[in-house]
């Protein structure tokens, strides 16, 4: 039986409150360390890969150098420089003070990594919002190694988002053993090659190949990008860093100008127009729309660049400061900061509509070569574009309709066309001495040569002056113009007179061949040939051409 103390006792345990609180588990996780410990990446090497000796001093000589730009990244050196002809004014780039590092063991792994062999293997599915060596399983290891192996045989095989962004940051903290220059066109490269199987990486690399190439002072990789540079500069938030390329009328520099200054989408009217992709004919259309699109804007390229730069000049200034390669694995020894002096064009509200304008305008004509029945409402197009583009279009229509009527001649016809044999006087000459053989081999009697030399002896002077009849005839037939227009002779003249290669346009090929046919069918043979440098009249023929002109 429970004593009177015990029952006392009972009631009075019901009243602490500390036995009514459970009691606390030890901690599970260990306190924050300042500095995490950092693991031995070479216990997880095969025994032929692990660090030897030769290896160790290396890696020494790497720590030595970490441990020197971190020194120079604690005084916070600064590089200001300036890119020529662009829209760009000034880049600075600033290196960070901290002197901790917290990536920095994920240098020591890339540089122990680097020259590591891949062996082809099965492929280990991989996420991690922040990819790092140490997170790789065996399978995920060996699949990384093997595919970076085929990447450097220039073998683009299966891969996801966070092995292509450890790749990425290899690129990007490797700056001593990957050139930036080569480093570059890989980060392309990469980009190019798996943008349409990873589509989120547009974003992300519109951003890291621009900082790569501002903090390595490099040119704008535009020529690299060319195959899409459209996508690039509608991703990019900085889009006057990859609108350069206009100014070097290429193709390239063609889609930067419509990304970046028209206002109208051409991809809609290229599927209204074209067809669905799946269709019988959908890449031969395609690639006539995108042919004609770009040569049609081409053509109007140098104005636009003029329009741009008087912008330049007359606008002001916006500036943009931030840390380069955003979202990355970012090691101090590359850490900076951009800040960056532009000049915005999207402010330009005259120069927006007239481009628009023309993208527009530019359509509609391909509608009607196409037999689309619809049009596109155009309020207002710039002269000059406008002029520019019917050229380009006429000229087009002209040359296709010149094409289709030499292919429906008959046979016995295409026999009647000037030879485009290359002549030359020397060989003029040669013909000339030859039959002079030929004629006196015929005449070796008496009786023929005597003949041949009565007529030789009988010229005088008076047979061999010219009469004031005569001159006026010969000048008449110098100053036939061979009926080309005062634009192509002034461009021959040009040509004639200057010492420098002139560069390819459309407007420019299209002289040449109305020169060709011109001289062709009136002087006998092509007179411009292109050198590969550019146009040049063909040095044979450029005295007689001097004078043709001179005489005009």
């Amino acid at each position: 039986m429970m004593s009177f103390d015990d029952r006392n006792e009972e009631k009075d345990g019901f009243w602490d409150i500390e036995k009514l609180i459970p009691k606390k588990k030890n901690a599970l996780l260990s306190p924050f360390a300042t500095k995490p410990a950092v693991k031995d990446y070479s216990v997880d090497l095969p025994e032929r890969e692990r660090l030897t000796s030769e290896d160790a001093s290396l890696r020494a000589e790497e720590q030595k150098l970490s441990f020197e730009h971190r020194r120079d990244a604690e005084l916070g050196e600064e590089h200001v420089y300036y890119p020529e002809n662009t829209l760009i004014k000034s880049i600075t780039v600033r290196k960070y003070k901290e002197s901790y590092d917290f990536y920095d063991s994920f240098r020591r792994a890339a540089l122990l990594y680097f020259d590591c062999p891949g062996e082809k293997c099965d492929f280990a599915q991989f996420y991690s919002y922040m990819p790092q060596y140490s997170q790789l399983t065996k399978a995920q290891k060996s699949y990384y190694l093997y595919w970076r192996h085929e990447l450097r045989q220039g073998r683009f095989i299966r891969t996801d988002y966070s092995y292509l962004y450890l790749l990425v940051y290899e690129i990007i903290n490797l700056p001593d053993r990957i050139e930036p220059e080569k480093g570059v066109k890989l980060l392309c490269r990469l980009w190019r090659e798996y943008r349409k199987a990873l589509p989120r990486i547009d974003m992300y690399f519109s951003m890291w190949v621009r900082d790569y190439c501002l903090v390595h002072e490099l040119d704008a990789p535009v020529s690299e990008l060319q195959d899409f540079i459209f996508d690039v500069i509608r991703s990019s938030d900085l889009k006057e860093y990859y609108f350069t390329s206009i100014g070097e009328p290429g193709r390239e520099g063609v889609w930067s100008l419509i990304a970046y200054l028209s206002d109208y989408d051409w991809h809609k009217g290229f599927s209204t127009i074209v067809g669905k992709e799946n269709s019988e004919d959908y890449t031969k259309r395609a690639d006539i729309y995108k042919t004609l699109l770009e040569g049609s804007m081409r053509v109007i390229l140098p104005s636009v660049w003029q329009e741009c730069m008087r912008e330049k000049e007359a606008g002001k200034l916006s500036k943009i400061s931030r840390q380069a390669f955003p979202n990355t694995l970012c090691t101090r020894m590359v850490k900076s900061r951009l800040e960056i002096e532009y000049y915005p064009l999207a402010d330009a509200s005259e120069l927006r509509a007239g481009i628009t304008a023309a993208v527009r305008y530019t359509e509609n004509k391909l509608r009607a070569l196409f037999g689309a029945k619809s049009r596109l409402a155009i309020k207002y197009i710039p002269k000059e574009y406008k002029e520019l583009i019917d050229c380009y279009f006429d000229e087009l229509i002209r040359k296709s309709e010149a094409r289709v009527k030499k292919q429906n001649l008959p046979e016995y016809e295409k026999l009647y066309d000037a030879p485009r044999e290359k002549l030359s006087f020397a060989g003029a000459d040669e013909i000339e001495r030859l039959s002079w053989d030929t004629t006196m081999r015929l005449c070796e009697t008496d009786e023929y040569s005597d003949g041949v030399d009565s007529v030789i002896e009988s010229e005088t002077a008076a047979d061999v002056i010219p009469t004031s009849d005569e001159v006026s005839a010969s000048q008449n037939s110098k100053s036939d113009t061979y009926g080309l227009s005062e634009s192509d002779i002034r461009y021959l003249r040009a040509l004639s007179e200057s010492s420098v290669r002139v560069g390819h346009s459309i407007d420019e090929d299209a002289a040449v061949e109305r020169i060709n046919e011109a001289f062709s069918d009136g002087f006998g043979d092509v007179i411009i040939e292109d050198t590969g440098d550019g146009f040049a009249i063909i040095e044979d023929y450029k005295e007689e051409i001097l004078e043709w002109l001179k005489n005009l």
